[in-house]
């Protein structure tokens, strides 16, 4: 049975260096392979108007009937101050500027304002 080597603790060791050398270089392959991320396109921001059907202030949430009579669109309203739609309940008539938030069909609202404060259901 062959005897262990000593180790001499005073100089390095070739493994420490051999692992060192090994990271530095993964280190540069990986920052020679990256590349920057082409830039995104803008999207214009979505407008929509209709009446408020309910508002959620627990989940800051709030759904709308958009005017021109798509399904109802859930609209988040983290980004907004509470003041903003305090006085909503319901059938106000108002104009949400916000983005989609991708994967979901849910409306970041970014600006919200009162177009009127009620809106009739019924023609006169």
């Amino acid at each position: 049975m062959p005897r262990p080597k000593k180790l001499n603790l005073s100089e390095p060791s070739r493994r420490r260096t051999s692992r060192r050398e090994n990271a530095d270089g993964r280190c540069r392959l990986l920052a020679s392979d990256a590349a920057p991320q082409p830039p995104t396109v803008p999207e214009p921001p979505l407008v929509i108007e209709g009446p408020v059907l309910w508002v959620d202030f627990g989940s800051q949430a709030m759904a709308l009937a958009p005017a021109n009579n798509t399904p109802t669109v859930t609209t988040d309203l983290h980004r907004l101050r509470q003041s903003d739609y305090q006085g909503f309940r319901g059938n106000e008539y108002v104009r949400v500027v916000g983005y989609v938030l991708r994967p979901s069909r849910r409306i970041q609202a970014f600006q919200i304002y009162l177009v009127t404060p009620w809106f009739p259901t019924e023609p006169p």
